[in-house]
């Protein structure tokens, strides 16, 4: 990041005229100009790629989004951040306490990176190393048009599979416009016939150089550690000041079924990496999910971090409910307890469960395992859970989850739903139902939406195969707070 100005000005010749009239480059960004710079020294694509989506969140901090890279690369792939920048000054922290202002920016020279290993490497990608495959060279992105809302439209920039081995891979990137971070997600399928296990591994280039410095973490301590929901870094002080922006990395939340296995941030590196494990049954679906922050001080950009490592309902905003029941290292906003039945009935307590009723490995809608019932038309199998949550009337609830059957019944007594009971403070209960098809069928995942009429005191939630023949299989069961 701390370039010589003189050698910018040796190399300004190699750049057209016309690199200055690009939308995301302008005379006036400096990281812009020395992008272009390096770009044409080292004769990479010049094509509107690297940074060629600008995105400015609520705070006015503007994130610069790579689409289709057309090159091999380990900092600067397909969904990565080339740069993020303010776009109007900050009261930016100083070395003793106080505040200037300033237009931070700079953060960034690759941020995001992601590459699947499937030999058990858990290090940071690598091109034209046989242990990692760079999701990049995917063709180009498209805005989501998944929601019309003015919050959704054109903030999520979707980008095209790619398939890595057995998995096939996408991402989704999202910056919004009434809150100030960025989301990834990159979501994994497994297309084989076979379970299959591998390391999702997150490269970096904070562009801070060996003037990278680890401020603090999640659990308060300022070194890295697998446990750490977030760490948080800044450009050392120049004198006095810092230019770039303070960042918050948010990297897995408490609670979720997939945590990290390595976690590496080093002062005086500004490549952090960080890794996790998968595995995915056949045909089944696991999303990772990442935030980050960029925030005027170091205190500004903990506290962010923090709020985001709970997922609140800005940071789950532009996301169906399958989408996040897919999410597997936060909770994004669950009140269920092990949901995805990861950790066998842990949290569950069955009922009229027999021999053959259990959760099982290798067949699941998201990682590996699932709840498989085998039916009996004279028995009413579930599993329950209740859940200390209390509201009022007026909250508005998304009840998920999914269901695969074979040899079910269409009877009208026969039954295979998830229903959410809401127990009222005045002595009635209200109920809300996911209804999966009585007939036979591959993995379903389905979403009901309502809102409570009445005070509730708690939740009790079922897992229900009641009066079916056939078996069935359970995962992703969710119940999440929308307003």
């Amino acid at each position: 990041m701390l370039r010589r100005a003189s050698a910018a000005f040796l190399l300004l010749g190699l750049i057209s005229a016309a690199s200055w009239t690009r939308a995301d480059v302008t005379l006036t960004d400096p990281k812009g100009y020395r992008k272009q710079v390096h770009r044409a020294a080292t004769r990479h694509p010049t094509t509107n790629s690297t940074g060629s989506v600008g995105l400015i969140d609520a705070d006015g901090l503007k994130w610069f989004i790579n689409t289709d890279i057309t090159f091999s690369t380990s900092s600067s792939a397909s969904g990565a951040m080339s740069e993020a920048s303010y776009t109007h000054g900050v009261a930016a922290s100083t070395l003793n306490g106080g505040t200037t202002s300033s237009t931070l920016n700079d953060a960034y020279d690759g941020y995001q990176t992601v590459c699947l290993s499937f030999d058990g490497t858990t290090g940071s990608c690598q091109t034209g190393s046989a242990s990692f495959v760079i999701y990049n060279q995917n063709g180009p992105a498209t805005a989501d048009t998944t929601f019309s809302t003015p919050a959704c439209t054109g903030r999520q920039i979707v980008f095209a599979p790619q398939t890595m081995g057995s998995v096939q891979v996408s991402r989704r990137v999202f910056v919004p416009n009434n809150d100030a971070f960025a989301r990834w997600l990159d979501i994994m399928t497994n297309t084989s016939g076979a379970p299959v296990t591998f390391n999702v591994i997150t490269a970096n280039n904070l562009g801070s150089d060996s003037n990278t410095r680890i401020v603090s973490s999640s659990n308060g301590n300022n070194t890295a550690e697998i446990t750490d929901t977030w760490v948080s870094t800044f450009q050392n002080y120049s004198g006095t000041t810092s230019s770039d922006p303070r960042l918050g990395h948010i990297l897995q939340g408490v609670g979720g079924d997939v945590g990290l296995v390595v976690n590496n941030f080093v002062d005086g590196d500004d490549n952090p990496f960080w890794t996790y494990t998968l595995t995915l049954a056949p045909g089944a679906t696991a999303s990772i999910a990442n935030y980050a922050s960029a925030q005027p001080s170091k205190a500004a950009t903990n506290a962010k971090a923090t709020l985001l490592a709970t997922t609140p309902l800005s940071a789950r905003q532009c996301l169906t409910a399958s989408a996040m029941d897919d999410v597997v290292n936060f909770r994004m906003g669950n009140v269920v307890t092990n949901g995805g039945f990861e950790n066998g009935l842990t949290g569950w307590s069955p009922a009229a469960l027999t021999a053959g009723d259990t959760v099982v490995t290798g067949t699941a809608a998201v990682l590996d395992k699932s709840l498989h019932i085998v039916g009996n038309a004279n028995a009413n199998k579930r599993v329950t859970q209740t859940i200390a949550q209390s509201g009022v009337a007026g909250e508005s609830y998304v009840l998920s989850g999914a269901n695969q059957a074979s040899g079910s019944r269409v009877l009208a007594d026969a039954k295979s739903q998830v229903v959410a009971f809401f127990n009222n403070t005045d002595g009635t209960t209200s109920g809300f139902n996911v209804n999966f098809t009585r007939t036979p069928h591959s993995w379903q995942s389905l979403a009901t939406s309502f809102t409570t009429t009445k005070p509730y005191s708690s939740i009790t939630l079922e897992v229900r195969y009641l009066k079916q023949a056939g078996t069935a299989d359970f995962d992703a069961v969710g119940l999440r707070r929308t307003n």
